[in-house]
C-alpha cells in the first residue's frame, strides 16, 4: 500500500482525489464529479448512497457490480391499492398491501439526475420487489406516464403469501417519456 507520509503536499497534489463542493463533502442529493488534484475528472461521480461511472464509450473490464443490499426492518405497508417506486432510490422494496382488492398498481418512476452525463448517455436501473397481499390479485406495472407496461398474477397462499418480480428500466438522458421497462423474473417463494 502507499503512504503519503514521506510525500510533501507539492509533491503529491496531483495524485489525491477530491469532490470540488466548496468543502462541503458528498452532496445528499446529487452526484458530484471526483477529481484529481491537477483538476482532473476521473470519470467517476458521487453522491449520499449514488455512485456513477462515466466510461466515455470505453469499456469497464474486470469489474463486479453487486445490488445494494435493502434492509427493511418492516414491511412498507399500503392500505390502497397502488403504490410508486422511485427507481432512483430503491434497489428493492418490501410491500404488504392489506385489502388492496383483486386489483393493485405499481407505478415505476425512472427520472434519475443525469448531473455529468451526456446527451447520447442511457441511464439504467433496477428495481426488486416483494409484495405480500391477503388475497390474488392482478399487479399491474405501469410507468411514470401511467402507461401500463407488464400486468404480474398473484395467487394467495397463506402458508406462502410472498411473490417476488425484478423491475428493469433503461431511458436516454431525455425525454424522460422515453422510458422503456421489462420484468426481467417472477418467482414465488418456496420452502
Amino acid at each position: 500500500m502507499s503512504s503519503l507520509s514521506s510525500k510533501t503536499p507539492a509533491s503529491s497534489y496531483a495524485d489525491l482525489l477530491h469532490v470540488n463542493n466548496s468543502g462541503q463533502g458528498v452532496s445528499p442529493s446529487e452526484h458530484k464529479p471526483i477529481f484529481d488534484g491537477a483538476g482532473q475528472a476521473v470519470g467517476i461521480s458521487v453522491g449520499n448512497n449514488m455512485v456513477s461511472l462515466n466510461c466515455n464509450g470505453g469499456v469497464l473490464s474486470n469489474g463486479t457490480f453487486t445490488s445494494k443490499v435493502y434492509r427493511s426492518p418492516s414491511s412498507q405497508i399500503v392500505s390502497s391499492s397502488s403504490f410508486s417506486i422511485n427507481m432512483n432510490s430503491t434497489s428493492g422494496v418490501l410491500l404488504d398491501f392489506v385489502a388492496a382488492g383483486s386489483s393493485i398498481s405499481l407505478t415505476f418512476d425512472l427520472s434519475i439526475p443525469s448531473i455529468n452525463l451526456q446527451p447520447t448517455d442511457y441511464i439504467f436501473a433496477e428495481t426488486r420487489v416483494v409484495l405480500k397481499s391477503d388475497e390474488s390479485a392482478s399487479i399491474v406495472l405501469r410507468n411514470a406516464a401511467g402507461a401500463a407496461f407488464h400486468t404480474v398474477s398473484y395467487t394467495y397462499d397463506p402458508a406462502n403469501p410472498f411473490i417476488h418480480f425484478r423491475v428493469f428500466g433503461f431511458r436516454p438522458i431525455s425525454p424522460l417519456s422515453s422510458a422503456k421497462f421489462t420484468v426481467t423474473e417472477t418467482s414465488e417463494f418456496t420452502g
